[in-house]
């Protein structure tokens, strides 16, 4: 049980440290995928019917 809640605290400690990293002023990159046009489209799935 010792073990779980130490391996717990250093996983939640590491996710701490890694949004601290970033900021809440984060930017994304003008040059970003998510900002290139001719990276943008479908997903290659999405033209394929899926029955869920």
């Amino acid at each position: 049980m010792k073990r779980a809640l130490r391996v717990a605290a250093l996983g939640f400690t590491a996710v701490l440290s890694a949004c601290q990293m970033v900021g809440p002023d984060y930017q994304l990159p003008k040059d970003g995928a998510i900002n290139r046009p001719d990276l943008q489209g479908e997903l290659a799935g999405r033209s394929v019917n899926t029955v869920s």
